[in-house]
């Protein structure tokens, strides 16, 4: 009979595999008869083997064969399970006609499905090698996307290993993860309601899959295990890719996204500290070390301070912003216990960064509010808020704690002046009173007046008052477009007497501007009325970078050149400067001031002033040196050769009557 059924199964192999018509589709899969048939005369021997070795026990079966023999085969397990179930069924057919008891029958059925079983085994391990990929992202860095990292690498290594003890066969109530949607980061992540809707649903499918996956796996169910692994799969890569979604639209604007969490805690019962953490002196760390070191020690700053909040995420979350350098959340914290905690925090990571940093000496400045439950904070006022603080933290070595009653009692009387400001401002800007200043600028000489730059002015009864008194609110209220323009309609009242002096006019614009169509438009009207001759933009170094191609457009239209205000300050590329200067568009670089500031005292900045001059000379135009503040920094500036000279020791900002008696 054993031969009898070898000898049956030999045929129809043969015969199903060199029939014309076949009832499978194939190019679903993208293959043709011509790529399967080569792996049938092997398969029909590995399927004989198995057989023999199955009916009868003396036989050997090479696992090891039949092992490389799948894992090199590229069609699909669908495609193998489809035909040997079709040669199982024909096969059936053909012995119902023999002398055969049921027994025998049960048994050769039993034979086919534990081919099936051992192929659909192989295949699984091959998937789960295939796919290891998913347990190895630049998310992994984020604790909801690695902890099903960690969950998927250990099921993957129970099934290859078969061993079952470590399978993570858990509910998805019960899993880490669970517990780490209520986490602060976990919270700022999951703020869209329906796309946290779904990653929640296919966590519980996830671990659904999971669990029969288990069961199937550790009960040696391959076939239908890898059909499973499949849609595991397939959810797994939907899971991470979510995550993925959700982390990249947190982290685009973190500022952002880390108020907004801010904002909805405040409906929370829990108590709210959030801290502001910036380096010191950062600017001159830029001018003194360059962008790159600076970067590293805002990094390990950053890397620092996440792994000192890691200890306690269930309840803190520190991001690298704009506004200040770091911010951190504090949540359900006694304050004077978090003081010590700050100052002690504080005092690690400056001993870290002067042993790693040794010549920098850097400190950090830190502000810290506890939220009063009675207020609700947004965003643009709480940074504000912060940005006082933080002014306060300077004068108190460092430190500044916002929780006790005086405090915020002065905290309040600050506000309420703050806000006196922003009506203020509001109102000059709603009635246009606004006016200019003009400033000189020299020649190196310290005597001839080579141009003037125009300085914002607001009008307040019969005096004018700075407007930088205020422009960081200005900023902060979104209006610094609306100032520009009204400084443009200051100047060009005054056209006339200015373009008496025959001398260049230095106009500023802000970065908001070069990107407001009303400014530009304004603009636009401003050139064609004052004329383009012997005037130029003064812009800074930072907006050179971020804006220069609105910068060649107005170059182009009316072959306006600028003046690029705080060179050398830390920020530039100094690449894209060059390619403006190449192009025609600058004409004179403005160095920083706090390179001339102590110019006398600092032989640092007397070489970083040299080379900006000599580099100006190399490319034909013109170096400015402010804050000019004393004779000895004139007499510098002269041995440099540095061409223009501006500041108080020269002349202070004039009214434009003063100007023509001076002319």
């Amino acid at each position: 009979m054993e031969s009898k059924i070898l000898q049956l199964t030999s045929e129809l192999y043969d015969e199903l595999s060199q029939r014309e018509e076949k009832d499978y589709d194939l190019t679903e899969f993208g293959l043709t008869e011509n790529d399967i048939e080569p792996y049938f005369k092997e398969q029909k021997s590995l399927l004989l083997e198995f057989i023999e070795y199955k009916l009868n026990n003396k036989q050997k079966f090479s696992i090891e064969k039949c092992k490389k023999f799948y894992q090199e085969l590229d069609i699909p397990y669908i495609v193998i399970d489809y035909y040997i179930k079709l040669l199982k069924k024909t096969l059936l057919k053909e012995i119902l006609k023999l002398d055969i008891t049921k027994d025998e029958l049960l048994t050769i059925e039993y034979i086919f499905d534990d081919m099936l079983n051992l192929v659909a085994n192989i295949y699984l391990k091959k998937e789960i090698n295939k796919n290891r990929y998913l347990t190895s992202s630049k998310f992994d860095k984020f604790p909801l996307y690695n902890v099903h990292i960690d969950w998927a690498k250990k099921i993957f290594d129970a099934i290859l290993k078969e061993d079952f003890k470590f399978f993570p066969n858990e509910s998805a109530s019960n899993c880490t993860f669970t517990k780490m949607m209520q986490y602060p980061e976990s919270l700022m992540v999951c703020m869209d309601a329906t796309l946290c809707g779904q990653l929640e649903l296919l966590h519980k499918i996830l671990h659904n899959n999971a669990e029969a996956l288990y069961r199937l796996t550790i009960a040696k169910e391959y076939t239908q295990a890898l059909f499973v692994f499949k849609e595991f799969n397939e959810n797994l890569q939907k899971f991470f890719s979510l995550l993925k979604d959700l982390y990249h639209l947190t982290y685009i604007d973190l500022e952002k996204s880390f108020f907004k969490l801010v904002e909805m805690l405040e409906y929370s019962d829990k108590n709210i500290i959030v801290s502001m953490i910036d380096v010191q002196n950062l600017k001159q760390l830029n001018i003194k070390y360059g962008e790159n070191k600076v970067d590293n020690i805002l990094t390990t700053i950053e890397s620092f301070l996440k792994e000192r909040v890691k200890e306690d995420q269930e309840e803190s979350l520190v991001v690298r912003a704009i506004s200040s350098n770091f911010y951190l959340l504090s949540l359900n914290k006694e304050p004077k216990k978090f003081e010590l905690e700050i100052r002690s925090l504080s005092q690690d990571l400056t001993n870290n960064l002067n042993r790693d940093f040794p010549n920098c000496n850097t400190s950090l400045n830190i502000a810290s509010l506890e939220f009063d439950k009675n207020i609700k904070y947004q965003k643009d006022e709480l940074i504000r808020i912060l940005l006082h603080l933080k002014e306060k933290s300077k004068q108190n070595n460092g430190f500044y704690f916002a929780y006790e009653q005086a405090e915020k009692e002065e905290l309040q009387e600050w506000l309420k002046q703050h806000y006196y400001n922003i009506q203020y401002i509001e109102e000059k800007l709603n009635n246009k009173m606004v006016d200019i200043m003009l400033q000189p600028i020299y020649r190196n000489n310290g005597k001839e007046i080579y141009a003037y730059e125009a300085l914002a002015r607001f009008k307040d009864k019969n005096r004018l008052i700075p407007a930088g008194v205020f422009i960081d609110t200005v900023y902060q209220i979104g209006r610094i477009s609306d100032l520009d323009k009204l400084v443009l309609n200051a100047i060009l009242e005054k056209k006339d007497w200015i373009l008496s002096t025959k001398r260049k006019l230095f106009i500023n614009t802000s970065p908001q501007s070069l990107t407001d169509s009303s400014y530009l438009k304004a603009l636009n009207n401003f050139i064609q009325i004052y004329g383009k001759n012997n005037l130029l933009i003064e812009i800074t170094e930072q907006q050179a970078i971020e804006s220069f191609d609105a910068l060649e457009e107005i170059h182009k239209a009316h072959n306006i050149k600028f003046a690029i205000d705080d060179f050398g300050s830390g920020y530039s590329s100094l690449k894209t400067v060059v390619n403006m200067i190449n192009k025609g568009l600058v004409d004179v670089l403005k160095i920083d001031g706090s390179l001339i500031a102590n110019l006398d005292k600092e032989e640092e900045s007397q070489k970083i002033v040299q080379i900006v001059t000599q580099m100006c000379k190399i490319f034909k135009i013109k170096a400015l040196a402010e804050f000019v503040e004393n004779k000895e920094t004139i007499q510098l500036l002269s041995h440099f050769g540095t061409d223009l000279l501006q500041g108080y020791y020269l002349s202070k900002p004039l009214y434009i009557e003063e100007i023509i008696v001076i002319n």
